[in-house]
């Protein structure tokens, strides 16, 4: 992995089932405390994975802030 701001390199070893698990771990983590403070701060979010249409999500988003 490279940091974009730093550009140090790190490697990370993703064939390791216990460093696969402590990232779905942090990730989860940081989308549930992301969703919180967007919630306090009165923003609209939406999250869209990579491979679906993100027109749907987009429209779905729309139509629940009218």
């Amino acid at each position: 992995m490279q940091d974009a701001e730093s550009g140090d390199q790190r490697w990370v070893d993703t064939g390791s089932k216990s460093v696969r698990s402590a990232w779905q771990r942090w990730w989860y983590d940081h989308q549930q405390q992301m969703s919180v403070a967007l919630r306090r701060a009165g923003v609209d979010s939406v999250s869209i994975a990579t491979d679906e249409d993100y027109v749907a999500s987009l429209m779905s988003l729309f139509k629940k802030r009218s």
